[in-house]
């Protein structure tokens, strides 16, 4: 009998029936295969990532993302299963041929989830491959230098001076002045003068609201699709629709269609304030990435969509990240009232000797040891991203720290793990010591400095890492001066 004569003569109940049988059997065999005879079937690992990756889909949902994965480290080694075909690894020596310029180990699908589809070009930081990737970073690189940052200076002192406005107004008052709160802030509206082409922000600070729901937006979106990689390809429309369930996930979803709306209307905006021939600042990141799409001679594509992608991106990666950071320096120098002591006395004897003055130049800024220490210190222990950054294992397989991976499967490293590691931070790596990188001289913070990824590493390294180290310089010496907490 034919098999459309079995389907034609059967009713639906037990047609379902042995969908769901097969279905099971589907299930039971891949989690057999993925136990006990995938390629990674002997790394270690919780029982459970080793047959689904809902494990780890959990694991990022329901967890602090440092906490567990330190946990997860110390309980089965230095290479562990996170998923079938994923492992996270915390050895060091791991890091140059995973992620340094000779690998040849692109993206996985993990970052996907994060494109916006403004356009079929994708930004930079979600491009998977690495030549296309080159193209887009040559196109726009130019506006992200140490040189072109400090051009920009100007505009991150406006957004200061709002922030300061409001620090004066919570100390007389006798309000609580919460740190974490106001430092997203104070990042969302450098992003808005910088690259959104508002004078003194997108209005977080002045107004003191949360514009749009952008901050909204990244409390409760940013779980749900950082996790969305790791569901089964066949289940993530029925995971995304259960996470809409949330009313809180609802209005994040609408902030995100928001933001969306706004980087369109930015652009429009500009353009429109080009051709009318009205004043604008023609040295912005707004402008310079107009400029890009007006260059004759460009190598790469790059049209005015790309510049919606660009500004749209940058919210997500130049301002919570920082303000992560931010927060997470003055949570240490809390906890160490010595520290925060010993960096107040040096910030206030480079005022009283004429190193530093107002406004604070980042260039001055950053030659000051102890502040540098403070910093790279407070990042190392609490880096703004707290999972890995996966990488695809290219074909033909790779042998990593003395252990062979099959082409094709995923490995990861965490910034949260790695820099703890004691072989190359010392056997107090655990605890907050900015000394660390003065004491024992330059060779050693070098040896620490390769092994340091708060921005990346290598060719796909964070390229607003100059707009980043700018804000938090300006901005740390004219707190740590004139206030006491």
């Amino acid at each position: 009998m034919l098999l459309t004569d079995v389907l034609l003569h059967t009713d639906i109940g037990s047609l379902l029936k042995v969908a769901a049988a097969l279905f099971e059997i589907y299930l039971i065999t891949l989690a057999v295969y993925n136990r006990y005879f995938h390629p990674l079937k002997d790394f270690p690992g919780p029982f459970w990532a080793s047959i689904t990756s809902l494990w780890y889909y959990r694991a990022i949902i329901t967890s602090d993302y440092k906490s567990y994965q330190l946990e997860i480290h110390r309980k089965y080694g230095p290479m562990v299963r996170l998923a079938p075909d994923h492992i996270q690894i915390a050895d060091p020596a791991a890091i140059e041929p995973i992620y340094g310029p000779k690998g040849n180990f692109l993206k996985s699908k993990f970052y996907d989830p994060f494109n916006p589809h403004i356009t079929d070009r994708p930004d930079n930081f979600i491009i998977r491959d690495d030549k296309v990737h080159s193209g887009r970073r040559r196109s726009v690189a130019h506006i992200y230098t140490q040189a072109a940052v400090l051009q920009y200076e100007p505009y991150v002192e406006r957004v200061i001076a709002l922030y300061e406005q409001r620090m004066v107004q919570y100390a007389n008052s006798g309000e609580i002045f919460d740190i974490s709160t106001w430092m997203r802030k104070y990042t969302f509206d450098v992003v808005g003068e910088i690259f959104f082409g508002k004078e003194g922000g997108m209005g977080f600070i002045r107004d003191n609201t949360d514009v749009n729901g952008w901050g909204y937006l990244l409390e409760v979106l940013t779980k749900p699709i950082t996790a969305i990689a790791y569901v089964p390809f066949g289940l993530q429309t029925i995971v995304l629709l259960s996470q809409l369930l949330s009313a809180r996930t609802r209005a994040g979803v609408l902030g995100f269609f928001t933001i969306k709306q706004q980087s369109h209307d930015t652009l429009k905006e500009r353009l429109d304030d080009m051709a009318a021939k009205r004043s604008f600042n023609s040295n912005d990141g707004l402008s310079k990435l107009i400029d890009v799409v007006n260059d004759k001679d460009k190598k790469e594509p790059f049209s005015m969509l790309d510049v919606v992608t660009e500004i749209f991106a940058i919210i997500f990666a130049g301002a919570d990240t920082i303000s992560t950071a931010l927060t997470a320096i003055f949570y240490f120098l809390h906890k160490h009232p010595q520290t925060l002591a010993k960096l107040q006395e040096e910030i206030d004897t480079a005022f009283s000797e004429g190193k530093l003055t107002y406004p604070i130049r980042f260039n001055d800024a950053n030659k000051l040891p102890y502040l540098r220490a403070v910093v790279t210190e407070a990042t190392r222990l609490h880096p703004s991203l707290g999972l890995g950054l996966p990488r695809v294992v290219p074909p033909g397989g790779a042998e990593i720290c003395g252990k062979y991976f099959p082409g094709g499967v995923e490995v990861a490293m965490n910034a949260a793990v790695v820099q703890i590691d004691r072989k190359v931070f010392g056997e107090d790596a655990d605890q907050f010591i900015p000394e660390r990188w003065i004491r024992d001289g330059e060779r050693a913070a070098a040896n620490m400095e390769r092994h340091f990824l708060l921005f990346g590493y290598g060719k796909r390294i964070c390229i607003g890492k100059h707009i980043a180290n700018t804000e938090m310089y300006k901005l740390l010496p004219l707190i740590l001066h004139k206030y006491s907490f």
